[in-house]
């Protein structure tokens, strides 16, 4: 019985005309893998320093041929102008050189594969777009 009326109440709170505050809308950036190799990938927000970020928090492996949405809760477009250089990094790594030596390795000794730059021009819309490597 306690299920059904917390169902009942459950369902009443997301039917509501208003905008639920556990609601809110994502914006993505689909990212392509087309190269033959599994590679990993992280997002910078410093160019030109072609540093790799502190936190990997933006970090995703994926295999060849393969492709991940990359979720933001702002714009796209928005977030890159938001940028000192209005400019977003890409970084691919080797996933082999990242399984032996680590993030924070490869981050001191910048051994990344290579790195590309997403501007907003880059984007087929404001909410986001694709971007593909290599």
């Amino acid at each position: 019985m306690k299920i059904f009326l917390r169902l009942i109440v459950f369902s009443f709170f997301f039917s509501s005309c208003e905008k639920s505050p556990f609601l809110h809308k994502n914006y993505m950036l689909l990212l392509t893998n087309n190269s033959p190799d599994t590679t990993v990938f992280v997002l910078g927000y410093e160019y030109p320093d072609l540093t790799l970020p502190q936190e990997d928090s933006h970090l995703c492996v994926l295999g060849p041929k393969k492709s991940i949405d990359i979720s933001s809760k702002v714009k796209w477009r928005d977030k890159i102008e938001s940028l000192p250089s209005d400019t977003l990094l890409l970084f691919a790594i080797d996933v082999d050189t990242y399984n032996t030596y680590g993030y924070d390795k490869i981050r001191m000794t910048k051994n990344f594969i290579t790195y590309k730059k997403i501007s907003v021009n880059d984007l087929q819309n404001d909410a986001g777009g694709e971007i593909s490597y290599p």
